[in-house]
């Protein structure tokens, strides 16, 4: 997932920044919320530097990685009569090679966040 992934789907990030190639299997994991991510569960607090461990992203880590929140996405509606969008979260999965990674999002009811 890089910057052109938002680009392409026209979401607008909002504060901090996209993902990058300095984030790799061996960096910090990092995350990138969407408004209504922070709005639920951030609740005032500023989102750039919150970290964040979530159950249910399906990484398979144990433990489960803590994610540092780089970004905040605009928000992205599922669908066209959603009045209370659901928080999202996206996050770069790194393979097995350091060069590659392959990108996830996750809606709100798929996953359990604990903010550090």
């Amino acid at each position: 997932m890089s910057a052109s992934y938002f680009q392409a789907l026209g979401i607008q990030i909002v504060a901090g920044r996209p993902f990058s190639s300095v984030d790799t299997a061996t960096s910090v994991p990092v995350c990138i919320v969407d408004e209504a991510f922070v709005r639920r569960y951030l609740r005032g607090r500023p989102p750039l530097g919150a970290r964040v461990v979530v159950r249910g992203m399906g990484t398979g880590r144990s433990p489960l990685p803590v994610r540092d929140i780089v970004g905040v996405a605009g928000q992205v509606k599922e669908r066209p009569d959603e009045f209370q969008p659901e928080p999202h979260i996206y996050a770069r999965r790194p393979s097995a090679h350091v060069s590659s990674a392959r990108s996830s999002s996750w809606i709100g009811a798929d996953f359990v966040p604990h903010l550090l």
